[in-house]
């Protein structure tokens, strides 16, 4: 009997909490950002030999947890200054410039492959860069 009433405290210890939670979280002021974010677990646990002591157990739980983003964009305009039939297509196409620097990359990550991966080609492992300069 003990056991039953700690879970039914447990439940309600576990429920005010949630509920407390939630009223500060409603509480805070409107340019703020909340969530509640929740999943469940299943496992089911299989005796070898089942007896009368000894039975198949199946747990399920549930596990939630609410935050309070620490950005939050919700104070910002909602205000659009170019729609899609405006902007040309050619703007998100790569410049020559970055063209360019994508080959460089490539000229890089290639030579490593080749004389990683191509036993003619091993006498140059020692002059091949293996890391792309970058900022």
């Amino acid at each position: 009997m003990e056991n039953i009433s700690s879970k039914v405290l447990a439940n309600n210890i576990y429920k005010d909490g949630l509920i407390a939670a939630l009223e500060h979280m409603s509480s805070e002021s409107q340019n703020s950002v909340s969530q509640i974010i929740g999943d469940n677990g299943d496992l089911h646990v299989n005796v070898c030999h089942m007896t009368n002591e000894k039975k198949n157990k199946s747990f399920h739980w549930f596990n939630c947890v609410a935050f309070q983003d620490q950005v939050c964009g919700n104070h910002l305009p909602d205000v659009h200054e170019v729609t899609l039939e405006v902007v040309l297509v050619s703007s998100f196409l790569p410049s020559n410039e970055d063209t360019q620097e994508l080959k460089r990359d490539f000229m890089i990550l290639w030579s490593c492959c080749i004389v990683n991966n191509l036993p003619s080609f091993g006498f140059l492992k020692k002059s091949v860069i293996y890391h792309i300069p970058h900022q």
